[in-house]
């Protein structure tokens, strides 16, 4: 079949790369991020809990500049958004960092879990915990929720959109069979890769932190 001549007064064909294909969030919609409260808004309970007792693991040390994955549970997807966001994070496994005398400022962390009712429940404690001012030698970037299956229950979306508004920024990342059978993700032809590009902007160094511009 004879390939007709491409029509001079209409727009030349946009190319579309996997990178910029994003399918709707089955949680989010349209939305890449959500955003929540910048600071705690309540005041500390009487009967605290510390987060780290929750987890039941000891600080961990957190290289200078470097933003800490914190996993709320064993299995929260660490490793996986480690090697999705670049050398702007350290995975930190399921310790959160510890406060470094001889550095200025608080460990940057960004609390990662999975979407199966273990990690819910620990989302809801840690971020709880986070509203309370029960973290205050942290700053808490967000929360990250990993899917751990193709479908979400009612009730488990229900759960991820209040908690990704809990912490002031929310990403959600549906889950990616790909990602299953690879023992190195890449964000190539991934479903949401400007999930990712959002969360790697947001752990990228504050501007104080960086040098003079050229």
């Amino acid at each position: 079949m004879t390939e007709l001549p491409r029509n001079p007064f209409l727009p030349p064909p946009v190319e579309v790369t996997p990178e910029e294909v994003v399918e709707p969030d089955p949680v989010l919609g349209d939305e890449i991020e959500v955003t929540g409260p910048s600071s705690p808004v309540h005041a500390p309970r009487i009967e605290a809990k510390s987060p780290t007792a929750l987890m039941g693991d000891a600080d961990a040390d957190v290289p200078t500049g470097r933003v800490a994955l914190v996993g709320l549970h064993g299995g929260a997807g660490v490793s996986t958004l480690e090697t999705l966001l670049g050398d702007d994070v350290v995975d930190a496994g399921t310790r959160m960092p510890a406060v470094n005398p001889y550095v200025p400022g608080r460990p940057r962390v960004l609390l990662v879990a999975r979407t199966h009712d273990r990690g819910l429940s620990m989302a809801e404690e840690v971020t709880t915990a986070w509203s309370h001012r029960e973290l205050p030698d942290l700053d808490v970037i967000g929360l990250v929720l990993v899917d751990d299956g193709p479908k979400l229950t009612a009730a488990m979306r229900q759960s991820v959109s209040r908690l990704l508004r809990m912490t002031p920024h929310g990403w959600h990342i549906p889950w990616v069979e790909a990602w299953r059978t690879s023992a190195t993700p890449s964000l190539s032809g991934v479903r949401l890769p400007r999930t990712i590009k959002s969360i790697r902007r947001a752990v990228g160094a504050p501007e104080s932190s960086k040098g003079p511009s050229s």
